[in-house]
């Protein structure tokens, strides 16, 4: 605990100075502690437990973290959304918030839309799940039609080289990629309605709920 908090200082305190390098190395750390714990790596067709294997307490980080999130979202009819370890919401929340390990922190407030998981706009923060895009959702969205055609330049990784069994030599290789954007992808969550276009999506509101499957 004493190398988690120490590792939390370090990051409020880049966060402070502007040095988003290190801030991003040890946010990844952080968020890695709890994934290492439950860690399970591939040897000779078996899995090998490694020297930080600790399930129970990943579990309970995990564990505790989904929990606070549900509460704040049952309590509070103002919360329009919940990640991993955060949630979104319409108003101000009575929260306990601080720099230290535990407590919530404002990371962003003002004008936003949401797309479905992962794709949404806060203010000047947002996120496209799976594919790296540095425009303004608002204006993406403004007179589009219902699928939007989006291009990015970046490298192929190595994971979506592996996954795809293509050659290692187009691992980091640059290329344009193409991507339609339908604004009514979200197809996990049951939704009461489907936006026509995207001025449609920022007129209209629409409500949706987790999936539901009922097992006898």
């Amino acid at each position: 605990r004493a190398i988690v908090k120490r590792l939390y200082h370090y990051k409020a305190e880049a966060k402070r100075n502007g040095d988003e390098p290190f801030y991003l190395f040890v946010k990844q750390l952080l968020n890695s502690v709890y994934g290492k714990l439950v860690q399970l790596v591939p040897k000779e067709g078996k899995l090998v437990a490694t020297t930080c294997w600790q399930p129970v307490y990943g579990a309970v980080i995990t564990a505790n973290t989904r929990i606070r999130i549900s509460q704040v979202a049952q309590k509070y009819q103002s919360v329009v959304a919940v990640h991993t370890d955060s949630v979104i919401s319409e108003k101000e929340l009575p929260l306990d918030c601080g720099n230290d390990i535990g407590q919530w922190t404002l990371t962003v407030q003002g004008l936003g839309v949401i797309l479905g998981c992962g794709c949404y706009q806060i203010e000047d923060k947002v996120r496209m799940r799976g594919f790296p895009f540095n425009g303004s959702l608002f204006e993406l969205l403004n007179k589009s039609p219902p699928v939007i055609p989006m291009s990015s330049h970046r490298a192929y990784s190595w994971r979506l080289v592996s996954a795809n069994g293509w050659p290692n030599k187009q691992i980091n290789l640059f290329t344009d990629i193409v991507k339609d954007l339908n604004i009514n992808f979200d197809t996990k969550r049951d939704w009461d309605g489907r936006w026509l276009d995207g001025n449609d999506v920022l007129s209209t509101r629409l409500y949706s709920m987790p999936k539901m499957v009922l097992r006898n």
